[in-house]
Parts: structure tokens; C-alpha cells; sequence
């Protein structure tokens, strides 16, 4: 009857309410209570607070002759008295802390039996402080529990049995008849069980038509269902739970199955794998963003401290070893000092080098100089430790390899789709013989041969996508990545300007055009922005022009104007660059098609650096359009290819080309994470790109960017490193305004409509 009391009110309660561990650590505190001295129990509840101020009082009558003399006759004293002989003890002070702590123990006994009470599922607490009662009571509980974890283990026991109208001895009568109507089913069950699975079982004791269905299929497939049952008596333990849990999911299509056990496998293994190393869970929380920003500072921190270390190595080497006499007079660069100084009888510097080049490497160690120079003033020894060529495609080898001779180290830096070395007014000396290092020219060529090669795909020059792409396309077969500024992929002015104009070609230039760029020149000028400006000719002849006519204007001596010819420009960079064709139909309305350079072999390469020189704009004045160059039938590429960039410059020009940060991305695997990121938009107020050139994704609206997300999917993988992926790429994008996230896999398949949530406050952010 007590069991049934405790166990009718908890059933309403779910299981993980009323557990067994909770209990089993109640009734170790309880216990607790009782150890050492045990419980004050003849005390009333609501005295004890009296009795530990009764205690307090004895034990400061020590402290003092009056206190102790008001103790002496005090009420208090008789009442402590009948409490200690109560307790079986003498009135000492041993006796003393022996009640304490029994009152102690009674307090914490009581505060656990109040906690008791609170439990919602739990009828009556005992108020006795007996040990042996309160032990007593928790085993009727614990009985209680266990019942109840049997009786709601069974589904539909609580609609077969309304404990709230029956009684203890209803409720047993209830549970006799059911038992006895179930007595037989058990072995016919294990008899089933032989040949049927028991999901199977239920399902047949529930549906009819499914019974047969099984009869039926049983009939068809018995063979089959025999060679199964060999089969599966061939698994291992672990393979026959897996298959077992596998019939629990009571599915039905193989597809659903074989997708899910696949999917089990992949848990399983990134669960085995962040087993051992618990790290790679922290992807999924701030602890990483913060890793990354601690990175991030680790980096910056790097470079400010590595240029003041450069710093000071470089002042450390001007004094160390300094050698004095005994005068305390240095003597260490004496010599040098006296030959830089004196006015008479100078030595060439050449000289001066070969005497005294330690010192002057002391002083100064980083040294620029041209190839020539270098074989002309150095000594031939190895006296440098590292020698960087740059602008290589345009060095004669044979005037690097003095060069290379005199370092310890080379790093040769070019690109072989710009200028080559110019010959037109030099003689080189021609060998007969067929060896292939004799038969190139420039010192990029020959150390290709030799030497390992590194492609540098970004290009941080244009702010302007469309300023790089004709390059892009017909030199650097789209290998090349570039991120443009944010606010200028998302404006409306296009990066390219052509003007046409009725020009004549005349004596190898072209007038009209001439005096069209000095327009444009002042237009720029009396905007007064801070734009640099540079012209560029494709000959000499035109260059002359425009520097007469911007010489008449008195425009020519702006600081950050240069006017150059198509032949000299490699290495300058202007804001703004200004193009002058200059060929045209003669008065006779004849169009010759010859382009100087450009008709040679190599003349594309004078093209592709031509048309690279800008950050934000190309002006691009001419007096020809696409359709009027027949160049089909020339020799070289270079030709062509001002036609095709002519064709394209009017294109973005007339905004009919559209530009866009998006690449052919192939084939991917469908679980790529940008993959089902992609499956969001219908959910989302934008448009996502995943055949973005710089980014996993790029978020769209209305044909406007508003950032860019970025996932560990494929190019994360193939990074360089891993501060390109944290440090080096978030920097560009900082000063590129780009806005971006980063996203993880684990985050989408821990918690999928969290990642949801992330892109739209990601979203809200940037608009």
C-alpha cells in the first residue's frame, strides 16, 4: 500500500524526472547525517535556532568574569543542562562540540528532507529523524521507481490502467488478469522469433494487410530469405547490432537504408577521429574566431617586429668589430672615410669597391644597381649573398650570368608574357652552335631551364576587374585572381572609356587624337583629383606630339603626368591611363596595317604591359574601330590582339559585357558545404553565385554584391598555407571592403538551421 502510494503520482512524470542515481545520492546524503555523533532528536525544529544561541552564549562566558557570572544564574544554563543529559552528555566542553555537531548534522538532515518535499513527483516525505525509518522509506521508494520505469515501458499502459480511479488492490487484481492472458504468448513469440524479426511482429500483430503481404512474399522468396539467414549467420557481433539497428529504423526503400548506414560510417569516423584529438571540435565554437584573431595580431606583430629587426641588424653591422688604436682613434673605416672625402686625385669607383668592399657592405648592405653595373663596379667573387633580378623577361642572359657569378644565392623574378630584351640597336654576338642555353635570350628563358619555377597568380595592380581581364584571358589563360575594390565592383562607371575620333594618320602620327588626349589630360586636371595620369603611345612620333602639345598647354610639368611610348613603359603605374592608337585611314582614306612593334614577333607581349598600367582607368583614344582592322591573314599576334582589345575596350565602355567574379567551377561533389549552402537561397532574400572566382560564394542583390562567404571546402584545402587562409586573404579583403564570413562544415551538419541563422545576420549586417 505505501509502494503504490509513492508510485501513482510519479507516472505522470517523465522518466528522466525520477532517476535512480538521484536517489541513490539522496539517500548517501541522508546517510551522511548520521555518521560521527549522529542527530540531535530531542530538540523541537523550531528551538534549534534558541539552542545554538544557548551554545554561543556558553561558550563566551569564558571570555570574561561578568559574562561568566551572568551565565552562572542564567535560565539558559538549566535548559543546556536537560538538553546534554537528553544526549547522554556531561556538561564539559568535549560534551559541547559533541552537540554541536550533532545539531549540525539535524539541520543538514532537515535541509535535505525539505528538498525532499519540493520534488513535485514524490507524496509524502516522513517527518521521523530515525535512521533506520528514513532508509526504510527511500527502499519503498526506490521500489516505487523501478515500477514505474516497467510500467512506462510498456506503451499503452497508462490508457489500459487509470491509476487515478484504482486502488492498490485494484491495481494488482488488474495486473493478475492481464498476466495470466499473456502467459502463453511468450513462447509462441520466441517461436515466431525464429523466423521473424521482432519489429516484424509488431507490425503483423498491428496491420492485417501487412500479414499478407508476408505470407505472400514468404511463398516467393523463401529460397532467397534461407540464403539470407546463412548470411547472416556469418556476421560478426558488431555487424549483426549493426543490422539489427539498421531493421529498427523500419525502413523500406534500400536507397533510404544504404544512405543512412553510409552516413552512420562517416559519423562514426569523425567521431573516432576528434576522439583524438578534441581540438578539431573548436571549429564549431569562439574559441576559434578567436585562435584566428589571435593569429591575425601574431602576424602583424611579426612583420612590425621583423623591419625593426632588419633595422637593427643593419646598424649592428656598421659598428661590430670596429678596431681602435691606442689613441682610441677608430681605424676601421679610416681608409674609406679618407678616399670618399679627399677632393684631388679621386679614385674611379670601381677601385674604391675592389679595395674596400667589406666595409662598404658593412654600411651598406642592400645595393641596386643594373646588370651591367653590377659586372662593371663589383668585384668577380661571390660577394653578395643573395642577387634578385627583377623585370628579368627583358635581361639579356648573358648580361645576368656577371650578375649571378657575384651572389650566393639568385631569385630571378619575370614575366615572359612582357616585354623581351630590346636588340634593334645592338650587336650580340652569334654562335653557330646548337646548344638550347645559346639559344635564348633573356635570363627568365634560361633559368626556366634550371632552375625551380613559382607562378604568382594575384594581381593587386587594377581596382577594376575589368582592367585585367582582356590580360587575363589571352596571356595568363585565366590563372590569374583578383579581387576588386568593393565599391567599385558594385559601381556603375565602367573602368574602360573609348573615345573615337575622326583621326589621320600623317607623317606617323595622328593629330586629332593628339590634341583629343590633351582634352582629356585638362578635363582630369580641372577636376582636381588625385588621380596620377599617363599617356601612352604606340610611337615614338606620337609620344613626341603629345609632349609638344601638352608642352603648349604648359600640362607637362605636372609631377604625376609621364607620356611614354608603348616601348618603354614596362615597370610605371598611373591611376589613370590614356591610350593613343594614332593609326588611321591616310587622307586618301587608305588604312595600312602596319603597327610597328606590334606586327613583330613578341609585339603582343608590348600590348599585354601596355594595357596593365592602370589602377582605376583606361581612356582610350582612337580613330579605329574593331571592324576596320583586317588582320586574319597577319603573321604574328600582335595585330589581333589590338583588335580584340579594341573590341573589348568598346564593350565595357558601352557596358554590353558584363563583368562578374565567376569562373567555370566543373565538376563538384555534391556534399561540398557551398553545395548546400546553395540550397538555402529559396530561404533567403538573395541571390548566391558558387562559381565565384575568389570566394566559396558571393551574395547578390539586384545585381550588387553585398559580401562574400567563404567554406572549408576544396580551395580551403588547397591553400598555400594556413595563414593565407586566415591572415593573408582577410587582409586583402579589409582593404578591399569586401564584407565575408567564414563557414564550417561541422557547424552544418552539428546544426544546420544555426548556419541559416548566421548567413542572415550576416546579411542584416551588410545592408
Amino acid at each position: 500500500e505505501e509502494i503504490y502510494k509513492l508510485f501513482r503520482p510519479m507516472t505522470a512524470f517523465p522518466n528522466a524526472q525520477t532517476e535512480l542515481l538521484w536517489l541513490k545520492n539522496t539517500r548517501n546524503l541522508l546517510n551522511k547525517c548520521f555518521e560521527g555523533n549522529g542527530v540531535e532528536q530531542s530538540i523541537p525544529s523550531n528551538e534549534i535556532g534558541e539552542v545554538q544561541e544557548i551554545l554561543k552564549q556558553r561558550s563566551d562566558a569564558k571570555t570574561s568574569v561578568w559574562k561568566s557570572m551572568k551565565w552562572r544564574f542564567s535560565k539558559e544554563k538549566l535548559r543546556l543542562a536537560r538538553i546534554l543529559v537528553a544526549n547522554g552528555l556531561r556538561d564539559d566542553k568535549a560534551a559541547l562540540q559533541v552537540l554541536t555537531e550533532k545539531i549540525d548534522n539535524r539541520l543538514n538532515l532537515q535541509h535535505q528532507l525539505t528538498k525532499l518535499r519540493s520534488v513535485g513527483w514524490i507524496d509524502s516525505v516522513p517527518k521521523t529523524l530515525l535512521q533506520e525509518e528514513i532508509n526504510a522509506w527511500i527502499d519503498n521508494l526506490e521500489m516505487a521507481i523501478n515500477g514505474k520505469l516497467r510500467f512506462n515501458s510498456f506503451a499503452n499502459f497508462n490508457e489500459y490502467f487509470k491509476l487515478n480511479k484504482l486502488s492498490a488492490k485494484e491495481f494488482r487484481s488488474k495486473i493478475k488478469e492481464l498476466r495470466e492472458s499473456l502467459e502463453g504468448l511468450p513462447a509462441k513469440r520466441n517461436k515466431w522469433n525464429k523466423y521473424i524479426e521482432p519489429p516484424q511482429i509488431d507490425k503483423l500483430l498491428a496491420d492485417e494487410d501487412f500479414l499478407k503481404a508476408l505470407r505472400k512474399s514468404v511463398k516467393r522468396d523463401f529460397e532467397t530469405l534461407c540464403e539470407l539467414d546463412k548470411l547472416r549467420d556469418s556476421f560478426s557481433e558488431k555487424e549483426l547490432a549493426i543490422v539489427d539497428k539498421l531493421v529498427d529504423l523500419h525502413l523500406e526503400d534500400k536507397r533510404e537504408i544504404l544512405k543512412i548506414f553510409d552516413n552512420s560510417l562517416r559519423l562514426a569516423w569523425i567521431d573516432h577521429i576528434e576522439s583524438k584529438s578534441p581540438i578539431l571540435r573548436t571549429v564549431s565554437t569562439l574559441s576559434f574566431d578567436k585562435l584566428i584573431s589571435e593569429l591575425q595580431q601574431a602576424v602583424e606583430q611579426k612583420s612590425e617586429v621583423s623591419n625593426q629587426i632588419l633595422l637593427q641588424k643593419a646598424k649592428e653591422r656598421t659598428y661590430e668589430g670596429l678596431e681602435f688604436n691606442r689613441l682610441n682613434n677608430m681605424v676601421t673605416y679610416r681608409d674609406l672615410l679618407h678616399q670618399v672625402t679627399k677632393k684631388r686625385r679621386i679614385w674611379p669607383i670601381r677601385r674604391l669597391i675592389n679595395s674596400f668592399y667589406q666595409e662598404l657592405f658593412n654600411l651598406v648592405p642592400c645595393w641596386l644597381a643594373s646588370p651591367e653595373s653590377v659586372s662593371a663596379i663589383f668585384p668577380m667573387e661571390s660577394v653578395f649573398d643573395l642577387v634578385i633580378f627583377d623585370e628579368a623577361s627583358q635581361c639579356f642572359a648573358e648580361k645576368g650570368l656577371p650578375a649571378i657569378y657575384r651572389g650566393k644565392q639568385v631569385v630571378i623574378a619575370g614575366d615572359d608574357q612582357q616585354l623581351r630584351p630590346n636588340d634593334l640597336y645592338r650587336v650580340r654576338w652569334e654562335d653557330e652552335s646548337e646548344d638550347m642555353a645559346l639559344e635564348v635570350e633573356s635570363l627568365l628563358e634560361l633559368s626556366r631551364s634550371f632552375l625551380m619555377q613559382v607562378s604568382l597568380r594575384g594581381h593587386y595592380r587594377s581596382q577594376s576587374q575589368a582592367l585585367i581581364q582582356f590580360s587575363n584571358d589571352h596571356f595568363y589563360q585565366g590563372k590569374l585572381s583578383m579581387l576588386p575594390n568593393f565599391e567599385v565592383a558594385n559601381g556603375n562607371e565602367p573602368a574602360i572609356e573609348y573615345i573615337k575620333v575622326k583621326g589621320e594618320w600623317e607623317k606617323q602620327s595622328n593629330l586629332i587624337e593628339a590634341q583629343q588626349v590633351v582634352e582629356v589630360v585638362k578635363s582630369y586636371l580641372r577636376k582636381k583629383t588625385e588621380y596620377s595620369l599617363g599617356v601612352v603611345t604606340f610611337n615614338a612620333v606620337q609620344q613626341g606630339l603629345v609632349i609638344d602639345l601638352l608642352e603648349e598647354e604648359g600640362l607637362m610639368e605636372e609631377a604625376d603626368l609621364f607620356v611614354k611610348n608603348i616601348e618603354n613603359v614596362q615597370g610605371d603605374e598611373r591611376d589613370v591611363i590614356i591610350f593613343t592608337t594614332a593609326y588611321a585611314p591616310d587622307a586618301k582614306g587608305k588604312f595600312n596595317v602596319q603597327f610597328g612593334s606590334l606586327n613583330q614577333a613578341g609585339g603582343e607581349n608590348r600590348l599585354n604591359v601596355a594595357i596593365t598600367r592602370a589602377r582605376q582607368k583606361v581612356v582610350l583614344v582612337t580613330s579605329i574601330s574593331p571592324s576596320q582592322l583586317k588582320v586574319e591573314d597577319t603573321k604574328n599576334e600582335g595585330p589581333k590582339l589590338l583588335k580584340a582589345y579594341l573590341k573589348y575596350a568598346q564593350e565595357v565602355s558601352d557596358k554590353s559585357i558584363e563583368m562578374s567574379l565567376t569562373i567555370d567551377k566543373g565538376f563538384e561533389p555534391h556534399w561540398y558545404l557551398k553545395n548546400k549552402l546553395i540550397d538555402l537561397e529559396s530561404e533567403l532574400p538573395v541571390k548566391m553565385k558558387s562559381d565565384s572566382l575568389y570566394a566559396d560564394i558571393a551574395l547578390t542583390r539586384r545585381n550588387k554584391y553585398l559580401g562574400l562567404i567563404f567554406t572549408d571546402d576544396n580551395s580551403f584545402y588547397t591553400s598555400s598555407s594556413v595563414k593565407e587562409t586566415f591572415v593573408y586573404r582577410p587582409t586583402h579583403l579589409s582593404l578591399k571592403a569586401w564584407p565575408y564570413r567564414l563557414m564550417h562544415s561541422r557547424d552544418y551538419w552539428k546544426n544546420g538551421p544555426n548556419v541559416k541563422d548566421k548567413i542572415s545576420r550576416f546579411i542584416e549586417l551588410v545592408e
